[in-house]
């Protein structure tokens, strides 16, 4: 089964369609896609104690993460005088183990390239939301790799069918 996940945005009285990506701790979310996907319902649902804007209260990679995706993708609600030098724009929702973020469809390329490099630089998982809806964690290389091939890999040949 296939989850489409669109998600509509209202920012200074316009709607509109977000690209969005999510990095987590690949530790504490489920490794195979059906379990993921209700892990991923859960987070998503916002029931988490604390605003969801603060990077304080995520682990430590995930917070490391955040402080060098700001370098590329500044908070939408930053108001800060570098923040303006910055053309690119990024709205971050931070749980305990994951970081769901929305982009503009027309930084969706850069976006998940950045995304995707970082998570593997600080050993996170990543779900492209928006994209295909790859689900991606560290193998034991250090790369990123999707969850899909992983299910695959421990069938024989005639599970497949």
């Amino acid at each position: 089964m296939t989850i489409h996940f669109i998600c509509i945005k209202f920012f200074n009285n316009t709607f509109y369609m977000s690209y969005d990506l999510m990095v987590f701790n690949h530790k504490i979310a489920p490794a195979n896609e059906e379990d993921f996907f209700t892990w991923y319902d859960e987070q998503t649902e916002w029931g988490e104690d604390h605003k969801y804007d603060n990077p304080a209260i995520t682990t430590s990679e995930l917070e490391s993460w955040y402080n060098e995706m700001n370098h590329y993708f500044k908070p939408l609600n930053d108001t800060t005088s570098s923040s303006k030098k910055n053309k690119y724009e990024a709205d971050y929702c931070i749980g305990y183990n994951f970081i769901y973020v929305s982009f503009s469809w027309s930084h969706s390329k850069t976006a998940y390239k950045k995304m995707k490099e970082l998570a593997e630089k600080h050993q996170l998982g990543f779900f492209d939301i928006s994209g295909n809806e790859d689900i991606l964690i560290p193998n034991e290389n250090g790369s990123v790799v999707s969850i899909r091939n992983q299910d695959h890999a421990h069938k024989t040949w005639w599970q497949f069918w």
